[in-house]
């Protein structure tokens, strides 16, 4: 399947000892252009990731397949409606809440 309507945004989170910058990847799943995937992967990381494993008796959490695997996926709002702050709070849920996180719009393409 081709993605279209592709913005990607790149998104560093401090908790002033640890840092990690990811690149999230966002496209149209549907015809109407109202509903959007999201792909997230951690490209570098300090944050101590061995604490987290991938359940084999549930699903993983949105965090533990982040922190696990590098790459954690979920299902953007509607229209991207408030994207950066939706972003902010999926790093809140993967990386804990006392964080300072930067995300910048780097690139589109339709």
């Amino acid at each position: 399947m081709t993605k279209t309507d592709i913005k990607a945004y790149k998104i560093v989170v401090d908790n002033r000892t640890d840092r990690a910058t990811l690149i999230c990847v966002t496209y149209r799943i549907d015809t109407t252009g109202r509903y959007f995937g999201a792909e997230f992967y951690e490209l570098v990381t300090t944050f101590d990731n061995s604490t987290f494993s991938i359940p084999y008796d549930r699903g993983a959490t949105f965090q533990e397949e982040l922190r696990v695997t590098a790459r954690g996926y979920a299902v953007a709002p509607e229209y991207r409606k408030d994207i950066e702050k939706w972003i902010e709070n999926k790093m809140k849920e993967a990386y804990g809440g006392d964080l300072i996180i930067s995300i910048e719009d780097c690139a589109t393409n339709k």
